[in-house]
């Protein structure tokens, strides 16, 4: 996007969309009425869900290191 920013800034920018969408699907699977009356497709969008989560987390990690959680909390 832009070269101005410090690597924490720019990969919170760059996941903004990932991360919003991911919390879209958990509300879905949590209070949908599909989702609560069918548990097969309710155990597929888990682990769609959960495998969102897992490649959002492994480019954290990658980009931010251990503390990646530390790093994503930090406000300035």
């Amino acid at each position: 996007m832009t070269g101005n920013l410090d690597p924490q800034d720019q990969i919170k920018l760059d996941t903004w969309y990932h991360l919003t969408t991911l919390l879209d699907d958990y509300h879905l699977l949590a209070f949908d009425p599909i989702y609560q009356r069918d548990q097969e497709r309710r155990e597929e969008k888990r682990r769609a869900v959960m495998a969102s989560r897992d490649r959002l987390v492994a480019r954290w990690q990658a980009a931010l290191g251990p503390k990646w959680r530390d790093a994503l909390l930090q406000q300035d």
